[in-house]
Formats: C-alpha cells, structure tokens, sequence
C-alpha cells in the first residue's frame, strides 16, 4: 500500500495527533516515558528487566520465545536460570508500564512460549524512525515535502543506539544492522533531495561513505549532487579518492556507474572553466607550433598506442593540473605550463622533481 501524500503521525505537527501512554527511546540511550514521566532504572525494575524490554522493543514487535530471553539477559551463564525469571520481571514491567484499556496484559503481549510488544499501546523510537523514513523516501511523495522530514528523522538516525549498553554482547548485531539502514537511508536521501538540495544531499552521501568507504551506491550519490550543484572540482577529487580505495582494498577499479559519472565530471569541468580553458589551449597552441603540427592534427605518440587529437590532450590537461597538489611554500615562483612544456622538450628522460598544481578561478570559488 502506497503512503498517503499527508504525513505520518510521527512526523505531523504536534497537537494533530496524541502521543502514546508508552514511549520508548533506543537512540542516544534509554529512555521509558509513561504519561510524559520519564521512569528511573529503579522504577523499570533493575538491570534485567531493562534488558528484557530492550529486547523486546527491539524485536519490534515480533514475539521473542523465552528460551531466548534467558539466553540474551544471562549470556553464556544461562545455565540454571528458567523461564520463570523471565516471567517475573514480565509482571514487573507491566506494573510500572500501565496503559489504557481493558487489556489485562497492558503494552506486553503473551504469545505461545513468547513475549511481544503492542505497538498499538508502545511508541518505539526505532519503529517510529523506520516508518518516517519509508514515507519520505516514497515515490509519491515530492522532494519539497519530504526534504524537512528527512532533515529531522536523519538527525535522529545518526545518534548511537543504546550507547550505554556495552556489557550486553547481543547488542552488537542490533547495532550494525542500524548502522547499515542508517547507511542505505542516507543515500537514498541524497537521491531525493538532489535536483533540490544537492549540497545537503552531499552531506548524508558523505556520511554514508565515512562509514562504509567501500559503498560503491554512496559514492555514486556523493558525485551526482557534486555534478548537479556544480562542483565538478570537488567531485574529480573524490573520485580519486574512491578509484585508490578501490583499488587498495578490493584490487579493482569503480563500476561502470561510478566511472561515467567521472567522465561527465571531466567534461563539465573543462567546459566550466574558461580560464583553464584559455590556458591549455594556448599551452597545446605553442606545443604544435613548436614540433611543427597544425593545430587540428593529433599529437604522435611515442609508444604506439593511438595518436591523441588536440581536444583529447586538453582534456588530459585539465584532469592533471587539477589532481597535481599545491607549489611548496618557498621562495621560487611556481613554473609555467609554458616551462613545463620547453623543460620537457630539453630534458624528456629526467623525471620531474616537483609536481605543481594551478588553483583556477572556478576552484577557488568552491567550499
């Protein structure tokens, strides 16, 4: 079922909707609220009954068996603990965690061997996060309108979940499996808001990459917002970046996607900036003057490999001057392209000793 184009309970303004009696934060630590009070770890019970309804919020409302309780509250020393532990700190809760209604059994639900939430009673962060999410990111719903809920819902996302809870081992798997939906909506979230918001959507894409550096869909959106937004610069050196991460770490170069955009970058860039464009182009001017060529024709190449053409060169140009990195702070000048070009014609077996980098107009223009 396709949402609706008005949005969720979770994210309407407030006063449209009641709150429910039970509230339950995971994010950025724990946090019971009953009636707007907020429950101390003496009034939820102690430590095993807080875990017990961490887990049981965490399940989200899927049934939990007991066997497994006693497994996740005791770890490795479950030996000797029964069920009828958990059933006591199950009757604990439901004291200090009444609800509305006639339901006897108040926010937690007895299933066949098991224990589950009533989300219909528990407002659980999580859960709420969740659904915020997959109705912003919907295809029915336009950028405009979901750009403000996911600014709100992201921030949520990105806090640690249950931060304070670092003796519980069963704990670890919760975590990165959050991190891993937080990752995945953070580049769907910069898909979103790209024709809109490319500068922010570069953002949550930069967040995705720090990380996993190795998500090739993060990396992906990272470039396209700096292509929409202009930043062809910026985006040249992330590619960079990403094509030596490749490459160290799994031994082999971006996919198809990546390396598309890379050229587009390229294009965009040396058509962007006019300055460059003058400079190499007089450079190439003076290089064929030089060995005699006529300004359309290719440039030879020295180990058979297919001759450049004037434009392909400029190109070439382009890329090295902008990954070439800063002069050193000394006294000397920085050389031209046109000394660069007269010391490879006087010295073409010694290697240079400095790389130098031209900062352009359009560059310096760039945050």
């Amino acid at each position: 079922m396709r949402p609706e184009s008005r949005e969720p309970a979770h994210v309407a303004a407030v006063g449209d909707e009641a709150p429910l009696a039970v509230q339950i934060s995971l994010l950025g630590g724990f946090r019971v609220q009953v009636a707007g009070s907020v429950l101390g770890p003496r009034q939820v019970g102690g430590s095993k009954p807080r875990r017990l309804l961490i887990a049981l919020a965490l399940a989200r409302g899927a049934p939990v068996s007991k066997d497994r309780l006693v497994s996740m509250l005791w770890d490795a020393g479950a030996q000797g603990q029964s069920t009828a532990n958990i059933e006591t700190y199950v009757s604990l809760l439901r004291k200090h965690l009444p609800t509305a209604g006639p339901a006897r059994e108040g926010p937690i639900a007895t299933g066949f061997g098991s224990y589950s939430l009533d989300l219909g009673r528990v407002d659980v962060d999580v859960v709420a996060l969740a659904e915020d999410m997959s109705w912003a990111l919907d295809a029915s719903i336009t950028p405009e309108t979901a750009l403000p809920v996911l600014r709100r819902t992201l921030a949520k996302a990105q806090l640690p979940l249950l931060p304070e809870e670092f003796e519980a081992r069963w704990l670890e798997d919760a975590r990165r499996e959050h991190e891993r939906q937080t990752g995945e909506w953070l580049v769907a979230a910069a898909e979103k808001v790209l024709a809109i918001a490319p500068r922010e959507g570069a953002q949550w894409a930069r967040r995705a990459i720090e990380a996993d550096p190795l998500d090739e869909g993060a990396w992906y959106a990272y470039l396209r917002c700096k292509e929409v937004a202009g930043q062809y610069a910026e985006g040249l050196r992330a590619y960079d970046i990403c094509r030596r991460q490749f490459s160290e770490e799994l031994g082999c170069a971006p996919g198809p996607r990546l390396q598309g955009i890379y050229a587009r970058l390229l294009g965009d860039s040396f058509d962007a900036d006019q300055d460059l464009e003058q400079l190499i182009a007089a450079v190439i001017r003076l290089h064929g003057y030089a060995v005699g060529e006529q300004v359309g024709d290719p440039i030879a190449s020295r180990d058979g490999r297919p001759r450049l053409s004037v434009d392909q060169a400029r190109r070439a140009l382009v890329a090295l001057l902008r990954r070439a990195p800063m002069a050193p702070a000394t006294g000397l000048a920085a050389p031209t392209a046109g000394d660069a070009v007269r010391s490879h014609h006087r010295q073409p077996q010694r290697p240079p000793t400095t790389v130098w980098r031209i900062r352009t107009t359009h560059e310096a223009g760039v945050q």
